[in-house]
C-alpha cells in the first residue's frame, strides 16, 4: 500500500513541462505513436510520463496540423469568421512590412516587435469594428507558454493602437506614412511598452 501511495505521489508532482520536454525528444510519428510513447525508456523524473502518451500524441498531432501556429483561441474564433480572419492576418503582413521601412529586421521584445503589434491593431481597428479587433488580438495573445511579461507588452502596444486611432476620430483615409507617423510620435513620446530596447541611444529608431 505505501508503494502505491508513494507513486501516486510521484505521479503528481511531475511536472507536465518534464514530460513535454521527454516526449518531444522522443521525436515520435503520428503511427503507433501511443505504442511507442508507452514503451519509451523513463528514469525517475519520467516515470510517469508514460501514463500521458495518449494526451501527448493527441496534442502533438494538432500541433502539427496548425501550419500557421494559430493558438487554440484563434482557431475556434477563426472557424466562424474565415474571411475577416483571413482579412486580418493578411493586414499582419501589411504591418511587418511598413515596420521593416523604419527598421532592417523584425525581433522579439525590442522596438521592431513594438512597431508590428501597434501597427497591426492600428490596421485591423481602420479595417474592421472595434469588437472585431479587440477579439481576434486577445486570441492571438492566448499563447499558453508566452512569458508574461511578452504578453504584457503585446497588449499594452495593441491597446495604445486602438486607443489613438479613436482619438484620430477613427479615420479611415490614414496614409501608411500616416500611420507609421503615429507609431514614431509614440515612441518620441516613450508611449510604447518595450522589453529590450535596441535604439535606446537614437529615440528608438535605428
Amino acid at each position: 500500500m505505501k508503494i502505491i501511495f508513494l507513486f501516486f505521489t510521484l505521479v503528481s508532482t511531475v511536472k507536465a513541462d518534464t514530460c513535454d520536454d521527454w516526449f518531444n525528444k522522443l521525436e515520435l510519428k503520428d503511427k503507433n505513436c501511443v505504442t511507442n510513447c508507452a514503451l519509451a525508456a523513463v528514469d525517475m523524473a519520467t516515470v510517469s510520463c508514460t501514463l500521458k502518451c495518449d494526451a501527448l500524441c493527441k496534442r502533438s498531432k494538432e500541433d502539427d496540423s496548425n501550419f500557421y501556429g494559430l493558438t487554440s483561441d484563434e482557431i475556434e474564433f477563426c472557424n466562424d469568421n474565415k474571411i475577416k480572419c483571413l482579412n486580418a492576418y493578411k493586414l499582419s503582413w501589411s504591418a511587418e512590412k511598413l515596420c521593416l521601412k523604419i527598421y532592417p529586421a523584425s525581433r522579439t521584445n525590442d522596438e521592431s516587435d513594438a512597431c508590428r503589434h501597434y501597427i497591426w491593431a492600428f490596421l485591423l481597428i481602420k479595417e474592421f469594428n472595434l469588437d472585431f479587433t479587440q477579439k481576434i488580438l486577445e486570441a492571438h495573445e492566448s499563447k499558453p507558454k508566452e512569458p508574461e511579461e511578452e504578453r504584457k507588452m503585446d497588449i499594452f502596444n495593441n491597446t495604445l493602437a486602438i486607443n489613438i486611432f479613436k482619438n484620430l476620430g477613427k479615420n479611415k483615409n490614414l496614409s501608411e506614412e500616416e500611420i507609421l507617423r503615429s507609431f514614431k510620435d509614440q515612441l518620441k513620446n516613450k508611449k510604447l511598452m518595450i522589453i529590450k530596447p535596441r535604439y535606446k541611444n537614437n529615440g528608438g529608431l535605428p
